[in-house]
């Protein structure tokens, strides 16, 4: 943990998150703070510190930036796919839902725009296929990887929802 040494000649309190390695071998992220103690005279007797197991929040933040990086890659895909069609990205809209930290996350994301016709929908999350880029190829990617899945729904002229 680094400890800046004019914030302990100032007495300034500090706080510090970092992974810590158990004696099982498992790393689990901690938080540490440490305040000074001072005397009536306001000098600094001592320093008091506390160490709390923040892994759980850790987690919880892992699994958003995850979700948000899906999410990220969904939108550029739909995007991808709309302006190679030569239209412009319109009526979207994305919600998530998150669970219980470690079971799973819920994103789906809509548009009202054209719709996809039943010929490139079969073929819709490979790379480089037609009216695709590598957006929804990475997003099913990902989705798989990490033991979910990825559907889609669309109507022509009535727009697309990506379920993840």
């Amino acid at each position: 943990m680094f400890v800046d040494q004019e914030q302990l000649r100032w007495g300034v309190p500090f706080l510090s998150e970092m992974p810590i390695l158990t004696t099982s071998g498992d790393t689990r992220w901690m938080e540490f703070t440490v305040d000074p103690a001072r005397n009536d005279a306001g000098a600094i007797d001592a320093w008091v510190g506390a160490v709390r197991d923040i892994q759980a929040r850790h987690d919880v933040e892992e699994d958003f930036r995850a979700s948000r990086d899906l999410l990220a890659a969904v939108i550029g895909a739909t995007d991808e796919a709309v302006c190679a069609r030569g239209s412009e990205l319109e009526g979207a809209a994305a919600s998530t839902a998150a669970v219980e930290p470690g079971a799973s996350t819920y994103v789906a994301v809509s548009d009202t725009g054209a719709g996809i016709t039943p010929r490139p929908l079969d073929r819709i999350f490979e790379p480089w296929g037609e009216d695709t880029g590598l957006g929804l190829a990475t997003a099913y990617g990902f989705a798989r990887v990490n033991d979910g899945r990825m559907t889609v729904e669309t109507e022509v002229d009535m727009g697309t929802t990506f379920h993840l």
